[in-house]
């Protein structure tokens, strides 16, 4: 999976609102290059019950590759938060398990929100 770049979900919600970002994750949906966690995947449908929304995320991640939360990258992710709490920097359990996925993975994450996620050592972001 050379060049996958892994979308955060608020990339992913600026696509759906046809934001400044929406071009670019265009490009990487048609160059198959887009991924998403499965914790994003998790996040996208969580609480949805609109059919048309529903609908909507389901055809978005057939465009996606789908990287699965595994026992490596909890393992990350527990030491990526551990990290951040000793340096009073702690975000979001879900954004930490997203990052890890990156970092364990060694893809860039496409994130509407750099300065939140510039937090984490080792994160490339796109």
């Amino acid at each position: 999976m050379a060049d996958i770049i892994l979308l955060d979900t608020g990339i992913v919600f600026e696509f759906f609102s046809n934001k400044k970002s929406s071009s670019k994750t265009e490009k990487l949906l048609f160059e198959s290059r887009a991924a998403l966690s499965t914790i994003t995947l998790f996040e996208l449908f969580n609480g949805v019950t609109n059919a048309t929304h529903i609908e909507q995320r389901e055809q978005f991640v057939t465009l996606c590759s789908l990287i699965d939360f595994t026992e490596s990258i909890a393992r990350k992710a527990s030491e990526i938060y551990t990290k951040l709490k000793l340096t009073g920097d702690v975000i979001d359990t879900v954004d930490i398990m997203i990052a890890a996925n990156a970092v364990q993975r060694k893809f860039p994450l496409f994130t509407t929100n750099k300065k939140h996620f510039e937090r984490i050592p080792g994160l490339t972001l796109y």
